[in-house]
């Protein structure tokens, strides 16, 4: 594609000239002499402003080298570190050392500034690579770091990768620190990967460019607290400097350079006569001229070289690139992104960004571009769909950023990322699961049937051993039941597949019948029932899936309740909802578990050795049937106190119709 630069590249280079003084003689010594002094101190302050202006353009210059160097430097190695984001997602969080170790070894090989990637699930550190020098980053838990955890927080918060720093090492030196918060398919957070960039090593080649440049230079992180910084120089000053903020991985980061040696002070001096005066005079106006035309010179080849570097950059990223005009037209397209979308850099010059975005993806486009355009924002990212020349649609991440040109004209940096494979690997996993469940299903209620005519002595009188391993083997069935009657359900709330028969009901009944039914816990667990109070209002629900959410509630509650405790299952009635709690008094939550106790395959004890079954679905079912039933769910816990799971239900209108309805669920 043609490089050729466009406006926003082409800084006005503009420095002011000296004019040569006319002088001619007058009438008297004295005036001759006010008249030299006058002209010499303009001449000065002439000189002085051209000095500074050529001096400012020398900084820009500057400024525009080392922040080039930082976005290709820093976004190479964290574009390979985001890959590993990916695969966690694509794997559900599921990963294993061995293969992924080769992995990340290739990272490392490739980034030269990467020091070691961390992955840390629920925010404990439980890998890094490499091992050696790390040993003391294992089981760090980042809530109890001080120094480290509101980095961190951010990032959660925001759903999108931060660069932190620069912070000190446990293991010796700085590092800057790029924290990619992992959220599964269904949003739910699974927790960090963080890539250790060398700060030292940034540090050395800023520190050799600004050398080349005699410069001095401060790279400050505007989103942490007193703004930690790399710098070549503790003396710089802001009034000297000359800034501009840059977005790299999801930071604000201010960047200033300075002349090393400071502004230079230009010499004031009388001359000792009028000839030796206009003499000097003459000499500086034309040694000026030659140092203005020769810095111009200088000025003009450094910032063409700027700019091929900036292009090679742009030319050869992994991702689509392109740059827009503030109303959203396409002005320069890399190769990645004309192959993406089947176009060629000629034919996608001048279109509208909204031109190429999905109709439904439209109104929030404009809504970024408006915000960018009106300085409410710097940048933003969004998950959108653009056409293809074929008429199809890919999925993409696009993020843009807002830049201020040296020249007053403003552009946008659009950056695209594929996302076809990621969906493409959303949905084999979804349906590997939904068939392993189905086929799954019938050789096991064979199974299930075969040992319950066992039991039951249809074949003839079992020893007493043998029944033993036959309740065994009942039992883990059953188990293996439950897993996949809950892997169906939760695949069906998902594709909205799942059925639902709401018909308005007497609460009571419906709690009363719960408890009933649930009676066989009483014979497996320690525990008695206590219905506290008496509802009388009607819902509109379907029976069974509130007999489900119920009997889940009493499961966990009943397995976590001390021998010959007491569940207690009361109702409250507020306007227009009612609430329905069941409480225990075992040993309650852990707080760090609150965030994810209604997430898919979520348990506050999830190692092989938990003393409590399950498959870590029941409570993310119940929360995806209390919804379609037009309620929300919640609970109340205190470590050690107990626990109170509670759902909310619309409370039925007498005047309203009472006709019994069916309706697909939509999609979870």
């Amino acid at each position: 594609m043609n490089h050729q630069a466009s406006p926003a590249f082409q800084p006005i280079l503009n420095p002011p000239r000296a004019r040569l003084p006319w002088y001619s003689g007058g009438w008297q010594a004295l005036l001759v002499l006010i008249l030299m002094l006058t002209v010499s101190e303009f001449i000065l302050h002439q000189q002085r402003q051209q000095f500074d202006n050529e001096q400012r353009q020398e900084l820009l210059v500057s400024l525009g080298q080392l922040r080039t160097l930082i976005d290709t430097e820093l976004n190479s190695n964290l574009y390979l570190a985001s890959g590993l984001v990916s695969y966690l997602r694509a794997q559900n969080g599921q990963y294993d050392h061995d293969t992924l170790e080769p992995w990340i070894k290739g990272l490392l090989e490739q980034g030269k500034y990467i020091r070691n990637i961390g992955i840390a699930p629920d925010n404990r550190i439980s890998y890094v690579y490499p091992l050696k020098g790390n040993e003391q980053a294992i089981g760090l838990f980042y809530p109890n770091l001080a120094s480290q955890w509101p980095s961190v927080a951010r990032a959660i918060r925001q759903r999108r990768p931060i660069l932190a720093g620069p912070v000190n090492l446990r293991q010796g030196g700085q590092g800057l620190i790029f924290r990619a918060p992992v959220f599964l398919a269904d949003g739910s957070y699974w927790g960090i990967v963080s890539t250790v960039l060398n700060a030292d090593a940034v540090q050395e080649s800023l520190r050799q460019t600004a050398t080349q440049l005699h410069i001095s230079y401060a790279l400050r992180n505007l989103d942490e607290d007193e703004h930690p910084q790399l710098s070549n120089s503790t003396e710089l000053l802001d009034s000297e400097a000359v800034s501009n903020d840059i977005v790299a991985a999801g930071t604000r980061w201010r960047l200033l350079v300075a002349p090393r040696s400071g502004t230079a002070i230009l010499d004031q001096r009388l001359g000792y006569g009028l000839a030796i005066a206009v003499s000097l005079l003459t000499a500086m106006l034309l040694l000026n001229l030659c140092r203005a035309y020769r810095r111009q010179t200088l000025i003009l080849q450094a910032l063409a070289e700027s700019q091929q570097r900036f292009a090679g950059a742009f030319e050869t990223a992994p991702q689509g690139m392109a740059l827009l005009s503030p109303q959203g037209l396409l002005m320069e397209c890399n190769t990645t992104l004309c192959q993406l979308l089947g176009q060629s850099a000629s034919s996608l010059g001048g279109q509208s960004l909204l031109e190429l975005t999905h109709p439904l993806d439209q109104p929030v486009s404009k809504q970024m571009l408006h915000a960018l355009r009106k300085g409410q924002q710097q940048n933003y990212q969004q998950e959108k769909r653009y056409r293809r020349a074929d008429g199809d649609w890919i999925d993409v991440w696009e993020s843009a950023a807002l830049v201020n040109s040296a020249s007053g004209a403003d552009y946008l940096i659009l950056q695209i990322q594929d996302l076809t494979e990621f969906k493409r690997m959303e949905r084999i996993k979804s349906d590997f699961i939904a068939t392993i469940s189905h086929e799954l299903r019938t050789p096991l209620t064979a199974v299930v049937g075969a040992l319950d005519l066992v039991r039951a002595g249809v074949v003839g009188d079992n020893p007493a051993q043998l029944t033993a391993m036959l309740d065994i083997a009942h039992d883990n069935s059953q188990r293996l039941t439950l897993l996949i009657d809950d892997l169906l359900d939760m695949d069906k709330l998902r594709r909205g597949q799942m059925r639902f028969e709401l018909r308005p009901q007497r609460l009571q009944p419906l709690l009363e019948n719960a408890i009933t039914l649930n009676q066989s816990l009483l014979k497996e667990f320690p525990v008695q029932f206590q219905l506290l109070n008496h509802t009388d209002v009607e819902v509109e629900v379907d029976s069974q899936r509130l007999l489900q959410v119920i009997s889940n509630y009493l499961s966990n509650a009943a397995k976590f309740s001390p021998a010959q405790g007491v569940i207690e299952i009361e109702s409250e009635t507020y306007p227009h909802r009612v609430r329905v709690k069941v409480r225990d008094f075992g040993p309650g939550v852990p707080a760090s578990f609150h965030a994810h106790i209604f997430q898919q395959f979520s348990q506050a004890d999830s190692s092989s050795r938990r003393q409590q079954g399950g498959t870590g679905l029941g409570l993310a079912i119940c929360k995806e049937l209390i919804r379609h039933m037009g309620g929300e769910v919640g609970f109340d816990s205190i470590e050690g106190l107990g626990a109170c799971f509670w759902f909310e239900l619309p409370i039925l209108a007498r005047n309203e119709p009472k006709t019994p309805q069916q309706h697909q669920g939509a999609a979870a």
